[in-house]
C-alpha cells in the first residue's frame, strides 16, 4: 500500500467528508521519514523539542501525522538532521545536501553512497582509475550486467521468501497454502522447489561469471596482449640466443688468435 506524503487532519477529513485514520496517518511518508530521521540519530523526542525551542508533545504531534510543522521548523528540522528539505518533505530519496550529488542520485537512480564513492575515486586518485573504469563500463557492458545482476538478484530475494515462509508452512500459519490441511505435502513441494531454484541460482551466478570474465577481456584486449607478450618473449628469446651464440662466436676466435 502507498501511503500519501502528508497525513490527513480530523479536520481536513471532516471537510471533505473521508474517515479520519489515526494508522494512516502515522504512516504517512512525512511523519515516518521524521521519526526514522529522529531514531537513526539516536536523539529522544525531548531532546530534539529542546534543540527546536518547542515542546516534546508537539515532536509526537508531527510524528503520529496529527499535525505538521510550519516552514521554520521545517528548515531548522533540516539543518539538525543535515538533510534538505527536498528529503525531509520526500521529494528525493538523498539525504545529501549536495545538490549535484542530488541530482545525479535522482536522475540515474543510483545511490548517494555510491556516488560519492565514485567523486572520491575520482578526486583522490589519477585520471587513469577513471579511465579504466569508463573502458569497462560501456553502455552495452552497463545494460548487460544489470540485467544479469538483476536476473541474480530476484532470484536469490525469492530463495529468501520461500526459506522464511518454511516455519509457516510447517505451522499451517500459511495464507494460501498448495495443499489446504497438508502440511507435509506442502513442505515437500517447497523443498522440491528450493532445490529447483539452488540450481537455478548457480547457473545464473555460473553465466555472470562468464559474462564479466569475456566482458575484461574485450573491454581490455586481455587475450590479445597476452599473445602479444607472448611473442615478444619469443622474440626476446631469439634475441638473447642470437647474442649468445655471437659471444661465443668471439671466445672462439679469441682462443684461436692466443694460440697462434
Amino acid at each position: 500500500m502507498a501511503y500519501p506524503i502528508f497525513p490527513t487532519t480530523k479536520k481536513a477529513a471532516e471537510k471533505a467528508g473521508e474517515t479520519y485514520s489515526s494508522q494512516e496517518n502515522r504512516n504517512a511518508q512525512f511523519p515516518t521519514r521524521l521519526r526514522e530521521l529522529r531514531e537513526k540519530s539516536k536523539v529522544s523526542q525531548k531532546a530534539l523539542a529542546d534543540k527546536l525551542g518547542i515542546s516534546k508533545s508537539t515532536i509526537g504531534l508531527w510524528e503520529t501525522g496529527d499535525t505538521l510543522p510550519d516552514a521554520k521548523s521545517l528548515y531548522d528540522l533540516a539543518e539538525y538532521f543535515g538533510v534538505s528539505t527536498d528529503y525531509l518533505l520526500c521529494r528525493t530519496e538523498t539525504i545529501s545536501t549536495d545538490l549535484d550529488i542530488r541530482r545525479v542520485c535522482d536522475y540515474t537512480g543510483i545511490s548517494e553512497d555510491t556516488i560519492k564513492s565514485l567523486v572520491s575515486q575520482h578526486k583522490r586518485l589519477d585520471s587513469s582509475y577513471m579511465e579504466a573504469f569508463n573502458e569497462f563500463f560501456t553502455p552495452t557492458c552497463m545494460q548487460e550486467i544489470l540485467a544479469y545482476l538483476w536476473r541474480i538478484r530476484k532470484s536469490v530475494n525469492s530463495l529468501k521468501e520461500t526459506i522464511a515462509s518454511i516455519d509457516d508452512t510447517a505451522e499451517g500459519k500459511e495464507e494460501f497454502p498448495i495443499y489446504k490441511n497438508d502440511p507435509y505435502q506442502n513442505l515437500l513441494t517447497k523443498s522440491i522447489g528450493i532445490g529447483s531454484m539452488i540450481k537455478e541460482l548457480r547457473l545464473e551466478r555460473f553465466e555472470t561469471a562468464e559474462y564479466l570474465s569475456a566482458t575484461l577481456d574485450s573491454a581490455f584486449g586481455i587475450s590479445e596482449t597476452i599473445e602479444d607478450a607472448r611473442e615478444a618473449i619469443g622474440t626476446c628469446c631469439e634475441y638473447i640466443a642470437t647474442l649468445s651464440k655471437l659471444e661465443e662466436d668471439d671466445d672462439r676466435r679469441d682462443k684461436n688468435a692466443t694460440k697462434k
